[in-house]
């Protein structure tokens, strides 16, 4: 009965009420209570996820090493119960040990409700072997239940070399007839790219990767090699801008020729963590897309790859934007056009300063850049306006098919927001428990079930 009760609770009442008691707090973390609790979720709302309620984490560039309370900026949607308080600075990360010692830290990737976060850690007076005095340490944690796993050290120092960092997730089927997820069980993989050359522009075919696994909690070095002799440097200055995007259990990042106003889209590197740690392979661009007359960023939605591309304005036209889609993705895929929208046609819902005009709306698109999809309505973006004369940063909403943009926040900062920087926080059915929980956990014995009486509401 007390089960019954508690699969029916809210996600978010069912993980508050482990303070109750003891035996709430055992009955609540039993691997066969989550289970079942995502299996109950599950049976109701399928695989529905329009009313998932998400946060997006946006992490300003920062000059310095020590980011302040204003480099970080949280905007959570209606229904999420993430950050209500903490909307700016890492407050909502000081569950962290570097975080409350107030060493430099920094997001560097986000899967479902889990951010891997990366501190950079003072050497003790007695480990002198690391020249610059610091070394970078990597957390995985879920800030609305707030636990956390620290990694293991690095087997080697690379602090001098560029890096990109992927991190992907492949959560465990419990139901395979019924398609159910179970994220309580999961591997994970960190992978960090490195860069060992002084010029970043320098063509790679091949790129030293460092990869932890769950299974083994060991990091592992690799040489990751370019089947067809292409290059794999992702540190070209577009590829930056779009970073490394997990889908699908797979680590992608753009694939550039050129360089400068030269740069060309030739493809997207494909690297798969789990089962092949030195191989990669490539999926082509779509066919109208030219990178020399647009702005092109890289991202997915709901386990298929996007990409947003923005025209370039010119005096004779507005510019437009577009939202290509990867169909077909275990095949290697076909780019779909979801949506072109041209600018001019876009209609702004009740706007304030300096939106007023209707007339000023093409001057508006050389300031307007990508930020995000939306993860639960395709048709949805979400922009940032920052006009050249105000030290104001207006995040927006832009409906692809309507042509109506909305505002949604605005931060009184000058700074830009690279897409990088934009991180997605999804709420799960349950929270994804850090670290994973054991696969083989067993059923709760019915003296567990027998301490734990209606007594206890």
């Amino acid at each position: 009965m007390l089960l019954e009760i508690l699969y029916r609770l809210p996600c978010q009442y069912a993980v508050q009420y482990k303070s109750v008691s003891k035996h709430w707090l055992s009955l609540i973390s039993d691997p066969y209570f989550i289970r079942g609790f995502i299996h109950h979720r599950h049976q109701l709302f399928g695989n529905n996820s329009q009313s998932c309620s998400f946060t997006h984490v946006l992490q300003y560039p920062t000059e310095s090493d020590n980011p302040n309370e204003d480099d970080i900026r949280v905007l959570s949607s209606d229904n999420s119960s993430l950050f209500k308080s903490d909307r700016k600075g890492l407050g909502f990360l000081n569950f962290l040990p570097g975080v409350r010692l107030k060493y430099p830290t920094h997001i560097e990737a986000s899967f479902d409700d889990l951010l891997l976060v990366s501190v950079c850690s003072q050497v003790p007076t007695n480990r002198m072997e690391e020249r610059s005095g610091f070394y970078k340490e990597y957390y995985i944690c879920n800030p609305l239940t707030k636990e956390w796993l620290k990694l293991p050290r690095l087997p080697t120092n690379n602090n001098d070399a560029i890096v990109m960092v992927g991190f992907v997730c492949l959560p465990n089927s419990c139901d395979k007839e019924q398609g159910c997820i179970n994220n309580a069980h999961y591997r994970f993989r960190v992978v960090r790219i490195c860069c060992l050359h002084t010029e970043s522009s320098t063509t790679q075919t091949q790129l030293q990767v460092q990869i932890f696994s769950s299974e083994t909690n060991e990091w592992c070095n690799s040489v990751l090699s370019s089947p067809r002799g292409l290059n794999l440097n992702p540190f070209l200055s577009m590829s930056c801008r779009s970073g490394v995007i997990a889908c699908n259990g797979m680590l992608h990042w753009v694939w550039v020729e050129g360089e400068g106003e030269n740069q060309t889209i030739k493809g997207f590197v494909v690297f798969d963590p789990f089962h092949s740690s030195e191989q990669c392979h490539y999926i082509d661009p779509p066919i109208d897309l030219s990178p020399q007359h647009s702005v092109i960023s890289f991202g997915s939605f709901q386990k298929r790859l996007r990409i947003f591309q923005k025209s370039r304005y010119s005096l004779d036209d507005a510019g437009s934007y577009t939202i290509w889609e990867l169909k077909d993705y275990s095949n290697s895929g076909t780019w779909c056009m979801k949506h072109k929208v041209h600018f001019k046609d876009i209609v702004l819902e009740e706007f304030g300063d300096p939106f007023k005009e209707h007339g000023r709306l093409k001057l508006l698109f050389p300031f307007v850049i990508f930020l995000a999809f939306h993860p639960n309505d395709s048709e949805i973006v979400f922009l940032r306006y920052a006009p050249a004369y105000r030290r104001v940063n207006y995040i927006l909403s832009c409906n692809m098919r309507t042509r109506v943009l909305k505002m949604v926040d605005i931060d009184k900062r000058i700074r830009p927001i690279p897409a990088t920087s934009v991180f997605l926080l999804v709420q799960q059915l349950w929270p994804t428990p850090v670290p994973p929980l054991p696969l083989n956990a067993l059923p709760m014995s019915n003296s567990k079930l027998d301490c734990i009486g209606l007594r206890d509401l």
